[in-house]
């Protein structure tokens, strides 16, 4: 199979780990165990974890658009989601590894880490898919050949 079908069909339980315990999380901290709160964060680090580094090498394979993107100097109207979800992606991925160095259970960056998170599963959702229909074509077609 082509890696980027094994990266993308990754991206997807990846993605909806992390949402599911980012949720539960932002849900643990309204509680009043600590140590509830600590479970969901580091499950949540972990598929956050697993998330960027398929997210990256996602990114890395598509480096041709963005060189193109950086070349051409315009945004067209389906390029212009695709950056929104790049610059959620960097944005998530910085909060997220600062927050791993510092107290983050209720400060104003972890709120907001929480936030551009909830707008990110939006955009990333809908990137997600726009796309499906040729990763389970791409797949389909790999395995049929093999």
């Amino acid at each position: 199979m082509k890696r980027i079908f094994v990266i993308d069909g990754l991206l997807v339980p990846a993605f909806a780990l992390t949402v599911a315990t980012g949720v539960g999380l932002h849900w643990a901290g309204h509680g009043d165990s600590h140590a509830v709160w600590h479970a969901w964060a580091v499950a949540h680090s972990q598929a956050g974890f697993v998330f960027t580094a398929a997210g990256a090498v996602h990114i890395g394979m598509h480096r041709g658009w963005y060189r193109s993107l950086v070349r051409s100097r315009r945004l067209g109207r389906k390029s212009r989601v695709t950056a929104m979800v790049s610059v959620a992606f960097v944005v998530l991925t910085l909060t997220g590894v600062v927050l791993l160095w510092t107290e983050g259970a209720n400060t104003p960056l972890g709120l907001w880490h929480y936030k551009v998170g909830l707008l990110s599963t939006m955009l990333f959702t809908g990137h997600m898919l726009r796309r499906m229909p040729a990763l389970l074509q791409g797949c389909r077609r790999r395995r049929s050949a093999v």
